[in-house]
């Protein structure tokens, strides 16, 4: 009873704790938003595939790409190397990674007032992407252990050789019930019993979140592997009591657990697209849900509005249908940055968007002041000895 007691204080405490270090980080983003143009505010809501300042045919960084980039004020990046082997190898030991990280903060604080990148990336089964990290198993298998705080060190170790790399954004837990087993994401998942997900995904979060250097996302908000057909982007028909009782748990728990950022996903959720779906990026997510952390897309899914969805006859008009109807706070774009240019025109026609983009950039800025990024913006410099090679370079 006394052990319990004590745990609710302390919990009690840390909590207060942080509701106060939040609302600094708070009036420090709106200090700094308040001084934002417009540009500004849409580069910091764009990001980019690292493959869009890597040379084609080396493994060296394109530096007059990522000076043009910062010129736009891009706020982040994403991904590995991955798409073609160079000298035999497809990604990048934790220094290699950290090399060009470095080199890509260096630029774009030099180019864009100061403001670092936030990075990106899948680490979803440990630092699955960092040659040389630990390997853990992927999440149907972690769910298989009933056991959480097996799952918090499975956490705790890929957060430590994400930042190892100088990455300290996480895109994961991944916290999808699993429905059908012909989807080719099933092995991502925690299973069917959203209990279990619920458990682990908050369990998840706080290990990734363990070192207060990395953020998690957890994804993808929300029904998107309710699947009828298998396929991995289909029209979901669900009842607000499925939706609302069977998917939304670990999402909920993993909020409370402290989730800094979300992802949304690719299904159409009774014919609307959820990423032009204010009932469930705005009403679900914000209202209900009271999240007010850095809501992202997943890649190119405002422009699949046009490309996919079909629910709009440009790209263009899919960027101002996004942000007029929703709250997302980051473009996964991820390959271009058309976004901004989209975004400024959309600005021109709705000058009461203005405060809606501002609010975004606030929530990114204030999710980089959290993670010490201006003040070391390629963290984890310490953990590279724990890894295989981690100390080459």
């Amino acid at each position: 009873m006394l052990q319990s007691w004590l745990a609710t204080i302390c919990s009690a405490a840390a909590l207060a704790s942080a509701v106060a270090a939040g609302d600094a980080y708070d009036a420090q983003a709106q200090a700094i938003v308040d001084g934002f143009s417009a540009e500004q505010l849409l580069g910091q809501m764009t990001q980019l595939t690292l493959s869009t300042v890597m040379n084609d045919t080396t493994r060296e960084l394109n530096e007059t790409a990522v000076r043009s980039f910062a010129q736009q004020h891009v706020g982040s990046y994403l991904n590995t190397y991955w798409d073609k082997p160079v000298n035999g190898s497809y990604g990048y030991n934790a220094s290699e990674f950290r090399s060009i990280i470095q080199r890509i903060q260096e630029i774009s604080m030099e180019e864009n007032g100061g403001h670092p990148i936030i990075y990106g990336i899948d680490s979803v089964h440990g630092a699955n992407y960092v040659d040389g990290s630990v390997l853990m198993p992927q999440q149907i298998n972690s769910g298989a252990s009933f056991n959480p705080d097996l799952v918090y060190e499975v956490a705790r170790i890929t957060a430590r050789d994400t930042e190892a790399a100088g990455i300290s954004w996480v895109f994961g837990p991944i916290l999808d019930i699993s429905q059908n087993t012909l989807w080719s994401r099933t092995f991502e998942t925690f299973g069917e019993d959203p209990y279990l997900a619920s458990v682990m995904g908050a369990a998840l979060v706080r290990g990734l979140q363990s070192y207060n250097q990395t953020a998690a996302c957890i994804k993808h908000f929300i029904g998107y592997s309710k699947t009828p057909t298998g396929h991995d982007r289909d029209n979901v028909n669900m009842p607000d009591f499925d939706l609302l009782n069977y998917f939304l748990p670990p999402f909920k728990a993993a909020f409370e657990a402290g989730a800094l950022t979300t992802m949304e996903n690719y299904i159409s959720l009774n014919g609307d697209p959820v990423i032009a779906s204010s009932r469930i990026l705005n009403d679900l997510l914000r209202s209900d849900l009271g999240f007010n952390g850095l809501l992202l897309s997943d890649w190119n899914e405002i422009y699949n509005l046009h490309d996919f969805h079909r629910v709009s006859a440009t790209r263009e008009e899919a960027v101002g249908t996004s942000l007029k109807q929703t709250s997302i706070d980051m473009s996964m774009v991820a390959t271009d940055t058309d976004f901004i240019e989209y975004g400024l025109n959309m600005l021109k026609e709705n000058p009461n968007q203005e405060a809606r983009l501002r609010e975004s950039a606030k929530r990114i800025i204030k999710l980089k002041l959290q993670l010490g990024l201006y003040d070391n913006p390629v963290p984890g410099k310490d953990y590279r000895v724990r890894i295989p090679h981690g100390s080459l370079g």
